[in-house]
């Protein structure tokens, strides 16, 4: 049996997506697909959309001066991961257990990096902003992810874009340490916490979920806790779960087809 080889595997993926991309329609396609997100914290919930999609119980952001990295310790890319983040419609993803499209998703970070590397044990490879659907095998590994390595841990490294706006910084911080919604972690079904630091401030998101006999339910109260800087506070809810269909959307809209899909609403906010 041959073993397998992730560089190969790379760059004859590389090699396909390159013929792809040759055809004019298509690169118009993903210019536009490009050119839907405006706001720079899209790309935020999408990594962690991704986390949670991978099971992962722990993520991770670290915006420390020019770069951004976000970690999670969720599922490694499966060789269908890899073929999927490199298109723009293809999906593994099946009814009911994922949120959305990450193959088109993801490119919602072009939006904050021209060059975004993706560390996913046995797998390295980055992307460029002119060729957004063409992988390429990460020869050497920036000094700024040599330190956190490790193969139960995916890494998303995003050099910020050199003509990103100061505005559109600030913006990106304040999505980090204040805008992200703490009740967004009620809706995720794996990530039970996530953690934010940008350069001294540091960020930390908790869920506590009810249980009965032993087992999380999912409907009753949740308790969301979050510490900014060590200093603590909580939010309590009571949560129910109801199954909807979505109406259908165009792809260039939305991330996600239209299927049955599980929505928690918050209907209460307990003081």
């Amino acid at each position: 049996m041959v073993e397998f080889n992730p560089k190969e595997f790379i760059k004859a993926l590389a090699r396909d997506r390159a013929r792809k991309f040759r055809d004019e329609e298509f690169r118009k396609m993903v210019e536009r697909i490009l050119g839907v997100w405006s706001d720079p914290s899209h790309a935020l919930i999408e990594l962690i959309q991704n986390a949670d999609d991978a099971k992962a119980k722990w993520a991770k952001f670290i915006l420390d001066g020019s770069h951004l990295l976000f970690f999670h310790n969720g599922k490694p890319f499966s060789r269908l991961d890899v073929k999927r983040i490199c298109s723009v419609a293809l999906t593994t993803k099946k009814a009911g257990s994922y949120i959305g499209f990450f193959g088109i998703g993801f490119k919602s970070v072009f939006k904050i990096s021209h060059r975004p590397h993706i560390f996913s044990f046995p797998f390295k490879f980055f992307f460029k902003r002119e060729t957004p659907v063409i992988p390429e095998w990460i020869e050497k590994i920036p000094s700024r992810v040599k330190r956190y390595l490790d193969e139960k841990i995916t890494i998303f490294y995003l050099p910020l874009r050199t003509d990103m706006s100061k505005r559109t910084i600030e913006r990106l911080k304040d999505a980090l340490m204040r805008s992200f919604d703490p009740l967004s972690l009620a809706f995720l079904r794996h990530l039970r916490q996530i953690e934010f630091t940008v350069n001294e401030e540091e960020r930390i998101l908790k869920i506590k979920k009810g249980r009965f006999r032993g087992k999380v339910v999912k409907t009753g109260k949740v308790t969301i806790i979050e510490l900014i800087n060590k200093k603590e506070r909580n939010y309590d809810y009571l949560l129910f779960r109801k199954t909807v269909r979505v109406s259908p959307l165009s792809l260039i809209h939305i991330s996600e087809p239209t299927r049955p899909l599980y929505i928690s609403y918050a209907v209460f906010c307990l003081k």
